[in-house]
């Protein structure tokens, strides 16, 4: 009866996962996320609060790096697709090797768009 009930309060704990970070981490997700204190709550944060895509004008000059450029992170989930369209209702940044946790505001154009995908840092936040 204990196990069943175990199983039932993970299986509950997993559906209430955002289904980016489910995407990603696949069958991983029991062990790299739900069982690693905060890594969930960290994860939830960056795709809801600071993660964002914005419009940007195209300049000549400028520096961003090409989102196309970024290192693709499909470690746990080998049949993970880089997107060929991006919108901000179903873009998913864990899937790609980004400066999450840089100490200045990120970004990266969204090749071939006026688009850019904005990490903010977690101090910008809470600052706010």
């Amino acid at each position: 009866m204990g196990s069943v009930y175990s199983q039932t309060s993970e299986n509950a704990s997993i559906t209430s996962v955002d289904p980016r970070i489910q995407e990603v981490f696949a069958d991983q997700l029991q062990t790299l996320v739900l069982n690693v204190p905060n890594r969930l709550n960290d994860l939830t944060d960056i795709l809801n609060n600071r993660v964002r895509i914005e419009t940007r004008t195209v300049s000549e000059n400028e520096k961003y790096t090409k989102l196309s450029s970024v290192e693709f992170f499909n470690k746990y989930n080998p049949s993970l697709e880089r997107d060929t369209t991006i919108d901000s209702t179903n873009f998913n940044p864990l899937k790609y090797v980004l400066q999450f946790h840089a100490s200045h505001r990120m970004m990266y154009r969204i090749d071939g768009t006026d688009k850019v995908v904005v990490i903010y840092p977690q101090q910008f936040l809470k600052n706010k």
